[in-house]
């Protein structure tokens, strides 16, 4: 049975079709190609295994061991900051809202109450030489006994 000339594919699938096998013999010579250069390195497996372990644990505790030296050193000496100087301190500080406290500096043989805000520090008042012997602190009012998880249980049970 003859075919006819229209049962052929249209041009350009012939010629998208022909490309695509043209382009996939190169491609698989590469990968031939490429797979023998390649190789992954054959690896040996050394004999000392446990001495190169232990050499890298010592350098890691010697690493170690030298941050928490430097460090040390570092806060001993006081190279970054300085800390705050003695003549300057906070002798007292009590929180008064979510974001505000009163703070109570000395600067030299002054003080002086601070308050605290978001973005703003105020002078409120300068105080009187030893007007802030805190001494004891006022005693708490008592509380009522609060029950513990068994009685609590008991009661949640009914019993």
């Amino acid at each position: 049975m003859p075919t006819a000339p229209n049962d052929r594919p249209p041009l350009r699938l012939r010629l998208t079709l022909s490309a695509g096998f043209a382009m996939l013999v190169p491609v698989s010579d590469w990968a031939a190609e490429s797979a023998t250069r390649f190789a992954p390195p054959i690896q040996s497996v050394a004999a000392g295994g446990t001495l190169s372990m232990l050499r890298v644990s010592a350098a890691l505790v010697l690493v170690l061991g030298l941050v928490l030296g430097a460090s040390w050193l570092l806060r001993r000496v006081r190279l970054f900051g300085g800390g705050p100087a003695p003549a300057l301190g906070v002798v007292a500080q009590i929180s008064l809202g979510a974001r505000e406290r009163a703070v109570v500096l000395r600067v030299g043989e002054r003080q002086i109450l601070l308050g605290v805000g978001p973005g703003n520090v105020r002078l409120l008042t300068e105080l009187p030489a030893g007007a802030t012997d805190l001494g004891e602190p006022p005693a708490a009012a008592p509380r009522a006994a609060t029950p513990n998880f068994r009685q609590l249980l008991r009661r949640s049970m009914g019993l």
